[in-house]
């Protein structure tokens, strides 16, 4: 019988809320979800509600990932 495969973990995204990082997600929804107060959902598939200044944050690794791809 295999053996299953192992989970490899990212400890930086165990740490805190995730709304407490600044995620990627498409600039037209990031400007309706502030105009209305409400979340948006970012690359990495969290939904948040944006932050006044993002650039104080820790950028979510994921959505980094994600992002990079996406730009090759």
């Amino acid at each position: 019988m295999a053996e299953p495969a192992p989970t490899v973990q990212r400890p930086e995204l165990d740490e805190g809320d995730p709304s407490d990082m600044a995620h990627y997600a498409r600039n037209d929804e990031l400007a309706a979800a502030r105009r209305e107060g409400r979340a948006v959902k970012a690359l990495c598939g969290t939904l948040f509600r944006p932050h006044a200044d993002p650039s104080k944050l820790p950028i979510c690794v994921v959505c980094e990932d994600l992002a990079a791809a996406w730009r090759r």
